[in-house]
C-alpha cells in the first residue's frame, strides 16, 4: 500500500518542508528504479539500525516458547479458576481475548 501511495503522491507533485533544515523535500516513488534500489539495498541496514528490533525478537521468541510449552494455557486456566465470583465475567472475557489473539 505504501509503495502505491508513494507513486501516486510523486505524480501528484506532493512535497514537504524538512523542519530541521528548511529544505523542501519532494515525494519519490518507491516503484521507480531508484526506489527499488533503496528498498532492497538498504533493507538489512534499516532493520539493523532499528533500536527496538532486539527487544521485539526476544519477546516474540519468549512468547513462542511459552505458547508451545503450554505455559500460556496453564496460566490462563489458573487465573480464571482463582478469580473472585464478582469478577468471573471480566476474567473470562479477558482470557478469551488473549486466547483468540494467538491463533
Amino acid at each position: 500500500m505504501l509503495i502505491g501511495l508513494s507513486a501516486i503522491l510523486q505524480y501528484s507533485g506532493v512535497s514537504a518542508v524538512n523542519p530541521t533544515s528548511g529544505d523542501t523535500v519532494a515525494v519519490r516513488s518507491l516503484l521507480s528504479a531508484e526506489g527499488m534500489q533503496v528498498m532492497i539495498g538498504q533493507a538489512v541496514t534499516n532493520f539493523a539500525n532499528f533500536p527496538p528490533l532486539a527487544t521485539i525478537l526476544t519477546t516474540m521468541l519468549g512468547i513462542a516458547i511459552a505458547e508451545r510449552s503450554g505455559l500460556i494455557d496453564a496460566v490462563l486456566r489458573d487465573t480464571v479458576t482463582k478469580v473472585p465470583t464478582k469478577y468471573v465475567t471480566f476474567a473470562l472475557s479477558m482470557a478469551a481475548m488473549i486466547r483468540s489473539r494467538r491463533r
